[in-house]
Formats: C-alpha cells, structure tokens, sequence
C-alpha cells in the first residue's frame, strides 16, 4: 500500500472538502480516488502552481485525476486554458449537476420558462459550466463582459485544432445561452455588440471603378461563349435529342395517316425525313 502523501494544510483541506461533496453524493471515496485527489495536489505543490506546469503536464494531470479536477473546476477553485479544454473530455454540465444543484435548478427554470426543449438546456448548461471553468467565475455572477471573452476563447481553440465544425457548433450554442441569460436577468444584452461600426458611421466602402472595355471589344471568355461555330463534342447531345425529336414525330405522323396512304421515305443528309402521300378522296 502506498503511503500517504503529505501535503499543506490548504491542499489537505481542499482534498477533504472534495470527499465530503463525493460522499454527500453518494459517490465511492475509496483508495483510488483518494489516491488521485492527493497525487494531483502534490503535482501542483511540487512545481509551485497549476499555472507553471506546460500543456502536455496539464493534461496529464487531469487524465489522472478526472472527477477530482471536474469538481475544482465547476466550483471555480480551478480555472484552465480554453486550448486545453479541447484536449480533454470532461464532462462538466454533468458533473455541476450533483455538486451545483441550486444553480442547476435555477438554470433549468429560467430554460423552461422560455420553452426550451430538455437537449438544449442541457446543451447551453454545458456550454455555461465551460465558460465557468474558463473564467472561474460562478454561472450566476457571470458579466457580459466575462461570457463573451470566455466565448471568444472557447471558440478560438475548436477552430485552432482544426476542428472548424465543432466552432461552429459551439458558437450557435453560445448564441443561444447569451439569449436565455438575458431573458432571465443574468446579461444586460440579447446578443454580442458587433465589432464592424455601423454603416451610418463608417460609411460606404469606395469600390475603385473598373476600366471600360472599348466598345466591341470582347472578352475571351465572352468571346468563346457567344462564338455561333459549335464545337463537335458540344453538338453531339443536341444532334442526339434532334433525332429521337425527328423519331417521334415521324412515328405520330404515321400513326394518324389513313390505311390507304402510302409512304416513301428519303434520306436527306444524315437524318431521315418521311414524305407522306395523303389518300385519295
């Protein structure tokens, strides 16, 4: 069995509340999980703080120690990159359910209040709990000056590690929280203040004029467009529909003629014609 490490009076402190908010839970406390609670706080006493360790330590630490780190962060005792956040999988809305009930709740009803379907309250919850563990700012006291750089951050790290799609969800998602945040008090405005001035301020952009083209001068795009000579492989689908067309009508026409007509048919270049004798009276 491993021994015990010794750790300052705030870290030992800070690992007990962790077990107490477990057990109240009614989630295990046992060895392994003590363990990891203890190893990470060790980790951040040895290098002198969470902020001094690189990257690849980061996420290391937090692989190692993940329901430990997810209760840090959704109680705002831990803040971390928006660059790292796309590295690790936690699953924050989840985890802030059972250790922030109240602001849940609170959240919850200011979605089904607006008639928000239960995926996307848990989609926007989500999408709060990040901007949380961003800022370190509680979900409630969250200004629109906070949201939006926490906005901003978590955006830029999708798009920055290629993955432009999920960008682009995660800003309709944040579209949508800032909306319901406003509804229920917690924003001053309905969406972000765009950082283009307005066209009454700045004015229409001058577009340099083009020269003119001399008059009958053509393009050689317009030129090859307009040129009346068809080319062969450019003839070939219309000579195709002008012989089924031919076809057909010669097909109708001997359809409708009396019994007592006769037909000869002539052969005018590469298409054949059917003249039609019309019957006697």
């Amino acid at each position: 069995m491993p021994a015990t490490l010794a750790l300052s009076a705030p870290n030992a402190d800070l690992v007990e509340q962790y077990l107490t908010a477990m057990r109240g839970l009614d989630r295990k406390t046992g060895r392994s999980t003590t363990q990891a609670a203890l190893s990470f706080c060790a980790k951040l006493e040895r290098s002198g703080s969470w902020e001094k360790l690189s990257l690849a330590q980061q996420r290391d630490a937090i692989t190692k120690a993940r329901s430990f780190v997810s209760w840090l962060l959704v109680t705002g005792k831990l803040t971390i990159p928006a660059g790292l956040m796309t590295h690790v999988d936690l699953r924050l809305g989840v985890i802030a359910r059972g250790h922030c009930p109240s602001t849940h709740s609170w959240f919850v009803a200011a979605g089904e209040k607006l008639r928000l379907q239960p995926y996307d309250i848990a989609l926007q919850w989500n999408a709060l709990m990040k901007a949380t563990a961003i800022s370190g700012i509680k979900p409630d006291r969250l200004t629109d000056k906070d949201f939006d750089a926490a906005r901003e951050a978590i955006i830029a790290a999708y798009f920055n590690r290629g993955m432009p799609s999920s960008g682009r969800n995660m800003s309709a998602i944040f579209t949508r929280l800032r909306l319901t945040l406003f509804h229920c008090g917690q924003l001053s405005a309905p969406k972000r203040r765009s950082t283009k001035p307005l066209v009454t301020v700045s004015g229409w952009t001058e577009v340099p004029a083009s020269s003119p083209t001399p008059l009958g001068a053509t393009s050689p795009r317009s030129s090859s467009a307009c040129d009346p000579t068809p080319s062969s492989t450019s003839t070939r689908p219309y000579a195709s529909s002008a012989a089924g067309w031919v076809r057909t009508a010669r097909r109708s026409a001997t359809a409708r003629i009396s019994p007592e007509a006769t037909s000869r048919t002539t052969r005018a270049g590469s298409v054949p014609v059917t003249a039609v004798t019309p019957a006697s009276p």
